[in-house]
């Protein structure tokens, strides 16, 4: 495996990128590539919290299918008028990242406590991420 790599990197490097990471670095844009199954870690797993949530308050038997779509809408994006006893303004998009990048950081500050050549720094000031994994460290150039 890792001579295909290599053969791809000097001979076809295209095919190593994917597709996602060539538009958006075309268009400026970073990606964040976070662990699976860390939700506290996925700022989307927040944001569906807070909707859910929010549905859930004005959750009534009987609910029918398009009603939990509709509580699900006003619970992302508020309800601008009490409904069933509550009301709240659209969910906080930049406080579930800001949530999201402090759990990061905070995981990132302890890495060092467990491994050796572990991580520092912060999310958006990585250090050590060659270390991190068996990987080439050219394939974790998150920037």
């Amino acid at each position: 495996q890792h001579a295909t790599a290599e053969w791809l990197r000097d001979k076809c490097p295209e095919v190593l990128d994917l597709k996602v990471e060539a538009l958006f670095r075309e268009n400026g844009w970073g990606i964040v590539w976070t662990p699976p199954y860390c939700p506290k870690f996925q700022p989307i797993e927040l944001v569906w919290g807070v909707g859910k949530q929010r549905a859930a308050r004005l959750y009534y038997k009987g609910r029918t299918l398009l009603d939990t779509r509709s509580h699900l809408r006003r619970g992302f994006y508020g309800s601008g008028s009490q409904v069933r006893g509550s009301s709240w303004s659209e969910a906080d998009i930049a406080g579930c990242w800001n949530t999201a990048l402090k759990e990061m950081n905070s995981w990132i500050s302890q890495d060092l406590d467990h491994v050796a050549d572990g991580l520092s720094g912060d999310l958006m000031n990585l250090v050590g991420v060659e270390n991190w994994t068996t990987s080439d460290s050219s394939c974790l150039d998150i920037k």
